[in-house]
């Protein structure tokens, strides 16, 4: 039985696929055993899908649009982490970019994917790369500031008089549900003072090491960076958990070894900014 319209078009845009964005090239891309899986029934070279012209055979034309994809895919990487094409230099960034896609070619059809893992790659394979642990953390953040755009869509934003409205006696096992589009994150790194200052074009040299805490969130379609100290990180970071907030509590002062009485002061202003913000998303007592 043969295949239908759609299923043939759909087969034949894998391929296709499958063809340019082999990192091997077009011809070690052809051979494959997943091309030729994808090749539509009674073809079996490169000619039968792909017609040569009077001055390029099969094999150049479908290069053309390899080389396009290729490239494309090094411009979205410099588009995504303008801080590491900075910290790298333009020639540096360049061949990096170049050896991650190689390393680590593309398996996702949105190009939205392609960076899931640069920053690994930057501090486990990237050997040319110097002050990579630094390098590491700034290219984390700007991939985290991608995907929490990415995000879903955002939420309605939670009321202060809501947070107001709940009786003291009702707080301990309250469950605070956080926003989807939000990311924590702890440096080893003042990430974010380099990201700052670099947004401001100020200069600033590669800092040494000093742990640093930054919440990532959207909100009105915007990306935001909130620097956090660490008490307010670890109540986040034990909040997401959907735990009720006494036992969050519990759980913080066990992580951090800080003083219980410090949390419960901070509380309300916390919850209160952290509301303003727009981190909050609802809460069940």
């Amino acid at each position: 039985m043969s295949e239908s319209k759609p299923t043939q078009l759909n087969r034949l845009q894998r391929w296709m696929m499958e063809i340019v964005a082999h990192p091997g090239g077009v011809e070690e891309a052809a051979s494959t055993q997943r091309a030729q899986e994808l090749l539509p029934p009674g073809a079996g070279r490169l000619d039968d899908v792909v017609a040569p012209s009077k001055e390029m055979t099969s094999e150049d034309r479908i290069r053309i649009y390899a080389n396009m994809y290729f490239w494309r895919q090094v411009d979205v990487l410099a588009e995504d982490f303008p801080q590491v094409r900075h910290l790298l230099g333009s020639e540096l960034f360049h061949s990096t970019a170049i050896d991650y896609l190689v390393a680590h070619p593309s398996q996702h059809y949105s190009l939205s994917m392609l960076a899931q893992e640069f920053p690994e790659f930057v501090l486990n394979e990237a050997v040319e790369v110097q002050h990579r642990e630094f390098v590491h953390e700034v290219a984390l953040l700007e991939a985290s500031i991608q995907r929490v755009f990415d995000a879903d869509r955002d939420e309605a934003p939670f009321q202060l008089d809501h947070l107001l409205a709940i009786p003291n006696e009702s707080w301990g096992d309250a469950r605070f549900r956080l926003i989807q589009a939000l990311e924590l994150h702890r440096f080893a790194y003042p990430v974010n003072d380099y990201f700052q200052a670099r947004r401001k074009d100020e200069h600033m040299d590669i800092p040494g090491p000093a742990p640093s805490w930054l919440a990532v969130f959207r909100r009105d379609y915007t990306v935001w960076r909130l620097p956090l100290d660490e008490m307010r990180y670890a109540l986040l970071s034990t909040l997401a958990e959907e735990l009720p907030l006494g036992e969050a509590l519990e759980l913080c002062v066990e992580r951090i070894q800080v003083d219980p009485e410090e949390f419960l002061s901070n509380l309300k202003n916390w919850f209160q900014s952290w509301v303003a913000e727009g981190l909050v998303a609802g809460v069940e007592t």
